[in-house]
């Protein structure tokens, strides 16, 4: 009894992804609450079957969050509000062996033998690597910002009706039942995952359960208790503030954008959300139309037995070409896109004075816990306004990260591999980052991951946090200073906008941030 009384604020939500989205087979159900001062939210979910259904089990991710946003902040989904998200069920991403040629036959018995020849050999690593989710997060598919321990047994689907693990030979083994999981930034030091195993005994499936176990320390509330009139509010202004690529929502191939900053914990600014200015017209990169007509023709590439590896090809191909779209000068003729960068990579920018100065509640100590949340949004007079993407930037002080980055100052590569192979926390992962560096000879260069890759990892692996007053190349320390009191710093941010778990074609968020205390700023 008092455990139940620890919980409160319950809801919950549902998203039914089957036969014409509204049969129940397939689909996710959301439930949030809060322990005490510590929020959580739980996503089940059943996605779509068969080898060849991978776009389609993304897709089903995207309906979810969707089809859930009345959970919590009904302007944000679910993954972008609460301290800890869990995602777990029978997601059925299959593990596939096959190169690009072989992926337009269907599954041969030598596909099911190469997979049965790892897991005699417990190459557990090998078959994780080829792991479908996993692809589809280093494309920025799906699941961004998510983390899983990798496993180390063998696949749990699929396989008889018994208790030993014998695999039926009509389908490849596969990790289809996962367990996720994502924290804030200014949260993702309080979880920690202890273990991650399959249950071999039950035998009243086709699929092997799986059991995670994790530790989470309690979220201490921050105090919101500097009034209006307190000169010691610290005070976040941003210069340079910009969207590369943004997406068209529109259907002229433009949109109104603005920014909206929301924060874990809510209301740090204040009980009223702010704003940036609404930019009129903006040429988009890609419209959500272009981007289901390429789901749609990949997902017919790939069923399409008759279809050859060259049709294919053409047809993805004559997809990418409607994706680029027509220039902004003959959709948009206002469209504040640079010539250069018109088709694929249009530029909206706010002058500083076109987004708001934020003056926080708390000290800038309280300040080291919170996570800024900036959302994109494209306004629209005759409905809601529509979710362009978000991103999440801890608001602390980091002494690893001084500067933005840049070609010249490249990192380890297992600072980005970190999130798929480890259940390290969000600051433990960029200590050792930081670390590895320092131990490696300084005269190795390391190559810098392309846009591609690097980019669409999950959400908060390339944070760039500056310090300008601690930092300075010659001048003494001052005294708050040299006693460890950070008085102001900079964060530089480069982050792709995450959309319903995807950030494939939703252009990058670019800003600088100073932050400092009140009286400093002016």
């Amino acid at each position: 009894a008092r455990l139940r009384e620890r919980v409160h604020s319950v809801q919950c939500a549902r998203s039914a992804t089957g036969i014409g989205g509204v049969i129940g087979n397939k689909g996710g159900l959301v439930v949030a609450l809060a322990f005490d001062d510590t929020s959580l939210a739980f996503v089940s979910a059943h996605l779509a079957a068969h080898e060849h259904k991978l776009q389609d089990r993304n897709e089903h991710c995207r309906e979810i969050l969707r089809e859930t946003r009345r959970v919590g902040n009904r302007r944000l989904d679910v993954t972008h509000q609460f301290d800890h998200v869990f995602w777990m069920g029978d997601l059925n991403y299959r593990v596939d062996l096959r190169s690009a040629e072989e992926r337009l036959e269907p599954s041969t018995a030598l596909h099911h033998a190469a997979a049965l020849g790892l897991i005699h050999t417990a190459d557990w690593r090998a078959l994780f690597e080829h792991d479908q989710l996993t692809a589809s997060q280093l494309d920025g598919e799906a699941f961004h910002g998510f983390s899983e321990l990798p496993p180390t047994f063998a696949p749990t689907f699929k396989v008889l009706r018994q208790r030993e693990v014998q695999y039926n030979p009509k389908r490849i083994p596969s990790y289809c039942d996962r367990v996720l999981h994502k924290s804030m930034p200014s949260r993702a030091l309080l979880l920690t995952q202890v273990s991650l195993a399959s249950v071999p005994d039950v035998s009243t499936s086709d699929h092997k359960p799986v059991v995670a176990n994790f530790e989470i320390k309690p979220t201490v509330p921050i105090p919101l208790s500097l009034d209006a009139s307190s000169p010691n509010r610290p005070v976040l202004r941003f210069r340079r503030f910009r969207v590369t690529g943004i997406m068209a929502a529109d259907l002229n191939g433009c949109s109104d954008p603005y920014a909206a900053f929301f924060t874990s914990p809510p209301n740090v600014f204040g009980d009223h959300i702010p704003v940036s200015r609404v930019k009129i017209s903006v040429a988009g990169s890609v419209s959500v139309h272009a981007r289901g007509l390429e789901r749609v023709m990949r997902s017919a590439t790939l069923t399409s037995s008759a279809m050859t590896s060259a049709a294919a090809t053409a047809a993805l191909n004559e997809c990418r070409n409607i994706l680029q779209g027509p220039s902004s000068a003959s959709v948009c003729p206002e469209a504040t896109a640079s010539p250069t960068s018109a088709v694929l990579e249009p530029v909206c920018e706010w002058t500083d004075e076109e987004v708001p100065l934020l003056r926080a509640r708390c000290s800038l100590e309280q300040l080291q816990h919170v996570t800024l949340i900036i959302a994109l949004f494209d306004r629209d007079t005759a409905s809601a306004d529509d979710p362009l993407g978000a991103v999440l930037l801890p608001l602390g002080h980091d002494s690893a990260f001084t500067k933005p980055l840049s070609a010249s100052r490249t990192r380890h590569p297992s600072y980005y591999n970190s999130y798929a192979t480890t259940s390290h926390t969000y600051a433990l992962k960029r200590q050792n980052s930081h670390d590895a560096r320092s131990a490696h000879n300084p005269h190795q260069q390391y190559q810098q991951p392309n846009r591609r890759s690097g980019d669409y990892l999950p959400n908060y692996t390339r944070y760039s946090l500056g310090d300008t007053t601690r930092q300075s190349s010659s001048r003494p320390l001052s005294q708050a200073e040299s006693s460890g009191v950070v008085e102001q710093y900079t964060l530089y941010l480069d982050e792709p906008l995450v959309l319903n778990n995807t950030t494939r074609h939703t252009g990058r968020l670019q800003c600088k941030i100073n932050v400092a205390g009140g009286e400093a700023v002016e």
